[in-house]
């Protein structure tokens, strides 16, 4: 879970509201926010990557709450069908280097 303020890391519950210890945000809530870590690959080389929140929903086809409630329950999901279709596709991504300092 994530604070609903910032998207920092949290050990909130779902909606469970808590005071973030990063932006102080004293009715922040739990968020799920969805994270994939990917395989960037041309013809001269390849990288994991990791990719988070409204991006990562986008190569799901599907949003984190949507993700967190098919991946829990013990059956098959139309959710497990969507990231499998995700999975295999080649999908074309734009990257940009940006400098630590410019974050």
């Amino acid at each position: 879970m994530s604070c609903s303020n910032c998207n920092k890391l949290s050990g909130a519950d779902v909606n469970e509201v808590f005071e973030c210890v990063f932006c102080k945000c004293k009715q922040a809530y739990g968020a799920p926010r969805a994270r994939a870590t990917i395989q960037l690959q041309d013809a001269t080389c390849s990288l994991l990557a990791t990719v988070i929140g409204p991006p990562a929903e986008t190569f799901f086809k599907c949003s984190a709450n949507d993700l967190m409630k098919g991946t829990t329950q013990n059956e098959n999901s139309d959710i497990v069908e969507k990231m499998r279709t995700s999975i295999e596709e080649d999908v074309l991504f734009n990257v940009k280097a940006v400098p630590k300092d410019k974050q």
